[in-house]
């Protein structure tokens, strides 16, 4: 997904090995953010207005996760991500993949947000969780 998103320069970020200064600055920085959501969404409260958030989103968690972002008044769009077969455990995150359409979604709504969005005044960092 990373080589897909390479024209957007997205940066690859693990939250878990980084301060939490460190995702301060980025969240204060990002253009867009690609991400489940979980607890490294939370730094959101850092995050600029005109942050794009695409949330990849667990079919089981689909109709909480968009409730959640909301009050942050961010723009962002909600991909729903493929489970592997029923028999797995669909709680899982282990059963939670990307299909090549779905990643093919992240590309063309980062694309789509950056042909609208206004060039900031300094290029702000591209980050993917």
């Amino acid at each position: 997904m990373l080589d897909q998103l390479a024209p957007f320069q997205v940066e690859a970020v693990v939250l878990s090995e980084q301060s939490v200064e460190q995702n301060i600055e980025l969240f204060e920085t990002a253009d867009v953010v690609i991400g489940q959501w979980g607890a490294g969404m939370a730094d959101l409260i850092f995050a600029r207005q005109e942050l794009f958030v695409v949330l990849l989103t667990p079919p089981v968690w689909s109709d909480i996760v968009p409730d959640l972002i909301k009050p942050f008044g961010l723009k962002y769009c909600n991909i729903l991500m493929s489970t592997f077969p029923r028999e797995a455990d669909p709680y899982a995150p282990s059963t939670w993949y990307l299909t090549d359409e779905e990643i093919q979604s992240i590309v063309e709504a980062v694309s789509s947000f950056k042909k609208s969005a206004p060039a900031p005044a300094d290029e702000g960092r591209r980050l993917s969780i």
